[in-house]
């Protein structure tokens, strides 16, 4: 395959992004009316049989979809195999969770999860028809036509679920409308991909991918273990009503992390794994990701802490008011977190994701203790403040191990990200005292979240251009719409004739 231009990456990341931000937006605006129509309680339940559904899904593919993309060298054969396998393991793991089903229930002493999981769990074979199709594309730089099908079929699903929660079917409304995504999104990336496999299937095509698969297997399983882990022992230790409050601050979290982030990792991926030869080329393309990456997302995540309780109150309403404390806290995770973004990605690219897979697995034990210790000491709370901890420590072995395995100069890391922690802080600082002074104002909650917003861009952008911000500039430049913005046009122009 041809290697692609920085254009055709710069597009990509777009769409990708487009793809993200369309499914975060819409599942924003959806999610608070569905947090309207549907009780705490109910999204409570959804997320303790979600912790096992959601694992399952991602054990579907083995870690070959991401074989795949990393090889340089990839034919027909190569996918219809994959598809075919991919196929075999849903059928398999339906038959499991549909034995499990009452198992589940009992664990969590709620019966309507056996049905839930019956029901939901059909989502494993539908899924397991575009799996293919979707690696196909991606490793096409087809980022535009993933986007498109990706965005039509969450709003399918989003009209299903708020129809249903307006008819009072509660947790079922969501579980409807995810099947009913999932058929939408069969049925167009069958249609739309260009793509269809051949009746082939190969044991040796298998193994080829086996080792980087397997790992990024591996990878994904602790990944997925270590986020949902607090999930299982919150809604065994203290029940649906406080998970419900979590889970809420968490995805809220998450929202950049998986979004923002994420949308750049499916483009960085393939165009890292291109110039795994290149070091230089690579290194570049990592330490100038995390400065474009962290130049979203610090502002993002401080704002966050800043501004939750007009967010919570505005928003979601007085119901969800114990969310507040709960996001203030994992709102510093988040920080963290996206620091890293891409390390994952870049030993991947090299051919190393076993290393990551030691990584992860050697911090699991402290990340169950930390949780454990942490419920002791203050139940919820102080969950979220070991997990805040866990986060710097294995933020800080990552780096040093990103370092060694693919000589990462951590000076240069460094003075990317050092810059726009000072700005984003400066930042919230500035939104904290606006906070605490409209709190006392009685004018709407949603009008004090607005101000803030605005005044929190203001505020950001200004820091920037006065600190003459080399992030401010490379954001420009990927997104080349900032430059024409009327109050921003002569700071470009200026800066170009220096």
């Amino acid at each position: 395959m041809q290697k692609t231009s920085n254009a055709d990456i710069r597009k990509s990341g777009i769409w990708a992004f487009i793809n993200k931000g369309g499914l975060e937006v819409s599942g924003f605006f959806f999610g608070i009316i569905l947090a309207r129509l549907i009780a705490p309680a109910e999204f409570g339940l959804l997320a303790m049989i979600q912790v096992f559904v959601g694992l399952a899904r991602f054990i579907q593919n083995f870690g070959f979809a991401e074989a795949l993309i990393q090889s340089k060298r990839v034919n027909n054969k190569d996918y219809s195999t994959i598809f075919f396998f991919n196929l075999f393991i849903s059928l398999f793991l339906y038959v499991i969770f549909y034995l499990l089903a009452p198992v589940f229930a009992e664990i969590y002493t709620q019966p309507r999860l056996s049905y839930i999981t019956r029901i939901l769990s059909l989502s494993f074979i539908i899924n397991a028809f575009v799996s293919a199709h979707i690696v196909f594309l991606k490793k096409h730089f087809s980022f535009k036509k993933v986007a498109i099908i990706d965005i039509v079929s969450i709003l399918t699903n989003y009209a299903v679920s708020v129809t249903l929660a307006f008819l009072d079917y509660g947790v079922w409304a969501i579980v409807y409308g995810s099947l009913v995504m999932s058929i939408v999104k069969a049925i167009l990336y069958w249609v739309y991909s260009g793509w269809r496999p051949t009746f082939y299937f190969s044991i040796s095509v298998l193994k080829n991918l086996f080792h980087f698969g397997f790992f990024a297997f591996l990878n994904t399983v602790l990944n997925y273990f270590g986020r949902n882990v607090d999930n299982f022992m919150i809604g065994k230790l203290v029940g649906d009503t406080s998970l419900g409050h979590y889970n809420r601050a968490y995805k809220l979290m998450l929202l950049p992390l998986e979004n923002i982030s994420g949308s750049i990792k499916q483009v960085m991926l393939p165009a890292m794994s291109e110039s795994q030869d290149d070091k230089k080329n690579l290194h570049m393309l990592y330490l100038r990701s995390t400065r474009i990456l962290v130049f979203v997302l610090y502002p993002i995540f401080f704002g966050m802490w800043a501004v939750s309780e007009p967010f919570i109150f505005g928003v979601y309403g007085e119901m969800w008011k114990e969310t507040i404390p709960m996001l203030k806290i994992l709102s510093f995770v988040g920080i963290i977190q996206g620091s890293s973004t891409f390390n994952s990605t870049l030993l991947y690219s090299v051919g190393k994701p076993h290393i990551t897979f030691y990584l992860i697995l050697s911090f699991l034990p402290i990340l169950l203790f930390a949780f454990y210790f942490g419920y002791q000491l203050a139940a919820i709370e102080g969950m979220i403040y070991a997990y805040l901890t866990y986060s710097f420590v294995f933020w800080l072995a990552n780096m040093v191990i990103v370092q060694k395995v693919v000589k990462i100069s951590l000076m240069g890391y460094f003075r990317n990200i050092l810059p726009l922690l000072f700005s984003s802080f400066s930042m919230a600082l500035l939104l904290k005292v606006g906070t605490n002074y409209l709190l006392s104002n009685t004018i709407p909650h949603i009008l004090k979240l607005l101000i803030l917003v605005i005044g929190g861009i203001i505020t950001y952008v200004s820091i920037n251009i006065i600190f003459k911000m080399d992030a401010f500039h490379d954001f420009a430049n990927q997104f080349p719409f900032v430059k024409k913005v009327p109050l921003l046009r002569l700071h470009f122009k200026k800066r170009n004739n220096e």
